[in-house]
Order: C-alpha cells, then structure tokens, then sequence
C-alpha cells in the first residue's frame, strides 16, 4: 500500500529535499561551504541582466530660450519733461508754471522758489483767490457742481 507524498518525504526521497545531510552542523546549521553554495544559487535566482536602452542616448533639447529683461523705467515717463522731479514736488512745479513764476522749459531755481513760497505767505487776497480759480478750471468746476447739488453745504 502507497503512504503518498507524507511517507515520501518521511523517507527523504521526496523531490526539493536536500539530499546532502553531511553538509549540515550538530545544530542543524548549514556549514560555511553549504551556505556559500545557498547564498550563489539565491544570488543567481534573483538577480536580472540589465537590459539595454532602448535608445542610445537623449535626445538633444533646444537651448532655453532668452527671457528679455524689463526695463526699470518706461520709456514714455522716462521721455516726460518732469521724470526728475520727485512725485511729491511736481504738483509745485505744474503750480509754478501756471502762475508764470516758471517758465515751461527752465529748470527750477532757489530764486523761482522763493518767489512761489512768498506768493503763498500769509492769508491770500481775494484777488490772487480769484486768479488761481481761473487757472484751475476743472477743481472750479467741481466746486460749483458740487455747491449746486448741495454736497459741498452738507460736509
């Protein structure tokens, strides 16, 4: 009568059985040798050919392209009259040359200065008031625009 594949490997006739009880330590442990010989069969189990590229090497890419640098200033301010007055002052200078204390193209002096500086000392009378209105028509209008709907009375 077969026992089947039990009695087999009792026997140690089984397939996949180590065969080589020699080879084994009093503790059951396989000897340097035997370990080697693991350890290559393992090593060669496992490990994989490289395979080669499937191409040789990269394509070449295209050089990045340039970026263009802006430019700090615009060239329309830049070409202004007033690009070296200071923001604060120009409001002065347009002033200055409404009133004809400036001349359009003449660069500003300690003189012409002091001659706007005097112009506003002390309270204005009714006629320098008067001329400045003039000279200003927007902000007149404004104001009248503003007195005829009632807004100027209630603030």
């Amino acid at each position: 009568m077969d026992a089947g594949p039990q009695a087999e490997a009792a026997n140690g006739t089984a397939t996949g059985v180590v065969q080589a009880t020699d080879e084994l330590t009093a503790e059951g442990t396989p000897t340097p040798r035997e370990a080697a010989k693991r350890l290559s069969r393992f090593i060669e189990e496992v490990q994989v050919m490289r395979q080669p590229p499937l191409i040789s090497s990269p394509p070449k890419q295209k050089p990045a392209p340039k970026r263009t640098t802006l430019s700090i200033r615009s060239k329309q301010i830049a070409a202004q009259q007033m690009d070296h007055i200071p923001a604060s002052k120009r409001g002065e200078v347009l002033l200055m040359k409404k009133m004809g204390i400036l001349a359009p193209s003449a660069p500003i002096s300690s003189t012409t200065k002091r001659s706007y500086d005097s112009y506003f000392q002390g309270t204005l009378l009714e006629a320098n008031v008067e001329a400045l209105h003039v000279l200003f028509l927007a902000s007149r209008a404004m104001a009248d625009g503003a007195a005829r709907s009632g807004t100027l009375a209630r603030s």
